[in-house]
């Protein structure tokens, strides 16, 4: 009687924080539809839940995700660059460790995409910063 109601409320979290999921593909993705600019929300996965949150500065998305609980099999993130800068470059590192990552604009999104595929586990982090490049 109450599951539908609830489930409904997470629906609106979901359209808010612009969340997708797909876990065979090892893919994950964020698009906040409010606050952009200094954005924190909950995330859970099939094996996993945590954090995720960014920062635009100048031109530049600092985005993290951290591990709170499980682990997260990870191939791509999608994040959405800053309106009119698009994304160029990319940095990623996990825990500090610089990772091999490439980065291509796709509706508006950027796909990043690591030269290998991450297994994020709890107290981990990974950190992306996306820039224009100019």
């Amino acid at each position: 009687d109450h599951y539908g109601r609830s489930m409904a409320s997470y629906g609106a979290f979901i359209a808010i924080t612009g969340f997708t999921y797909h876990g065979p593909k090892q893919r994950i993705g964020f698009a906040p539809k409010l606050n952009a600019e200094n954005f924190k929300a909950a995330f859970t996965a099939a094996e996993g839940w945590g954090s995720y949150s960014q920062k635009i500065s100048g031109g530049e998305l600092k985005a993290e995700l951290a591990v709170k609980y499980g682990q997260v099999p990870l191939r791509t993130i999608s994040l959405v660059p800053p309106a009119g800068k698009g994304a160029r470059k990319v940095s990623a590192l996990v825990d500090g460790k610089a990772l091999t990552a490439s980065v291509m604009e796709k509706g508006g999104s950027a796909e990043v995409v690591f030269s290998k595929d991450l297994i994020l586990k709890t107290g981990q982090r990974l950190e992306v910063t996306l820039s224009s490049g100019s």
